[in-house]
């Protein structure tokens, strides 16, 4: 496949801030895959840079497979790049000043009998005079630092080092005549290293995608979000699940609230009763009282006879045992983010909600907290807005075309009223590029590409 320099640059740059571990010898191998790394997430440098270029580390060409003999054929590694840029043997051409997206390498060497090892990131910014000034690449001594391998700096020792040289990798578009590669990798979707991509863009910087934040699960990616450059907004499209919590008519005893009541709680066994032994049960969504028995609603309540549900965005102004203390999942537009897994938002935080199949909005507010495995969950009130069917129970969609958008900081972390939503949220969205922006952004359902092309 043919990308061009600017594709490569936006290519590896989905791979910033991943946590990336550095570990030689490690992933590249698969040019189609969502990033770099391996299942392990680990990395290393020659890995990183194949990957960018849309290449396997381990290649046919006949120049590699031939110096990199007896045992170890076909290796993109720095010292063969390097050869074979000063004599233009095999898949680049050694360029005698830096251009943004290409190649600065140095091979291994011998010092006092030990080997060091070489190094290769790719240029993505030039100086006016000519000079290289920043490079992305995988280094042992970023994740050392940083604790994430993959940096993009003005790194000294391969930007400032004697040995190291320039070349340009021969198949990208721009020599070989084409305009773009538009790559198709799966079922015929065009899709960048990390799910989203933007028309081609002028103003590459903007529309560039990072990762946000992600969650994987015995080796497979569940969930991913994103955030774009110099924005704190992040993004993610997923289904839609109903969540009643807050509501005062979600939970009650014998399971007759408009919720089932294992979405408040884990029972001691399967076949618990839901009339009996209630203090045996491990809560997360009911007020309990001293003997962990949950607190039923009073005659001044809202809806005497029903439990007290909870939500994690609480009203201190009243006490835990009233209903109004919650955000109320019939009256409120809210999403649901998973535990220690919500990027850099706050409880308060704004957000708003497209259904991409209808094309419906919906104004919304962070005020709940689910299960760190999953993404993709609202409110009953957010469900109707969007015209989903909103029962607890059987409602929301699977349809994996919901596009939620959360805007960190935004919020006072109080609970706000419908009115405060719409208008903060709308003026949010619409500050972000809106519907506009969000046309031109192509996402895809995880779930259609193989798992064994995540890595």
């Amino acid at each position: 496949m043919a990308l061009t320099t600017s594709e490569v640059i936006k290519r590896a740059r989905t791979m910033l801030s991943r946590r990336t571990i550095y570990k030689l010898g490690k992933g590249g191998m698969n040019p189609s895959a969502l990033r770099a790394s391996d299942s392990n997430n680990e990395l290393d440098c020659s890995g990183f840079v194949a990957w960018c270029l849309g290449i396997s580390r381990h290649t046919s060409n006949s120049f590699y497979a031939s110096y990199n003999g007896d045992g170890n054929k076909g290796w993109f590694e720095t010292t063969a790049v390097y050869r074979d840029a000063n004599h233009h043997l095999g898949l680049v051409t050694r360029i005698d000043n830096p251009v943004r997206g290409c190649i600065v390498v140095y091979g291994d060497s011998i010092v006092n009998g030990q080997r060091r090892q070489g190094h290769i990131g790719i240029v993505t910014e030039v100086s006016e005079a000519g000079v290289a000034r920043k490079v992305i690449h995988c280094s042992s001594s970023g994740y050392r630092d940083f604790g994430d391998a993959i940096q993009e700096n003005n790194f000294a020792p391969l930007l400032n080092n004697s040995r190291a040289i320039y070349a340009r990798y021969d198949n990208l578009a721009e020599f070989r005549g084409l305009e773009s590669a538009n790559v198709s990798l799966f079922d015929g979707l065009v899709v960048s290293g990390n799910g989203f991509l933007e028309s081609v863009s002028k103003d590459e910087e903007n529309s560039l995608d990072v990762p946000a934040f992600e969650y994987f699960k015995n080796g497979k990616i569940i969930y991913q979000a994103w955030s774009s450059k110099n924005e704190s907004a992040f993004y993610f499209q997923s289904h839609a699940k109903i969540c009643a919590d807050g509501a005062p008519d979600a939970y009650k005893i014998g399971n007759k609230g408009t919720d089932d009541l294992r979405n408040a709680g884990k029972p001691p066994s399967p076949n618990a009763s839901t009339t009996k032994n209630l203090d045996r049960w491990s809560w997360w969504a009911l007020v309990v009282d001293e003997h962990n028995n949950p607190v039923i609603q009073t005659q001044s309540d809202s809806n005497p006879g029903y439990f007290v549900s909870t939500t994690a965005h609480v009203n201190p102004q009243f006490k835990k045992t009233d209903p109004r203390a919650y955000v109320n999942a019939n009256e409120i537009p809210y999403i649901v983010l998973p535990k220690k897994n919500a990027g850099s938002a706050k409880l308060g935080d704004f957000a708003y909600v497209v259904d991409r199949k209808t094309g419906i909005t919906c104004p919304a507010i962070y005020s709940e907290v689910g299960p760190k495995d999953a993404l993709g969950e609202i409110s009953i009130k957010a469900a109707e807005i969007l015209h989903i069917p909103s029962n607890p129970r059987k409602g929301g969609v699977s349809r994996k075309d919901i596009f939620y958008i959360v805007f960190p900081g935004s919020g006072n972390g109080k609970p706000r009223s419908f009115e405060e939503i719409k208008d903060e949220a709308e003026r949010l969205f619409k500050e972000w590029g809106g519907l506009e922006r969000l046309e031109k952004m192509t996402a895809y359902d995880i779930s259609k590409i193989p798992q064994e092309a995540i890595t």
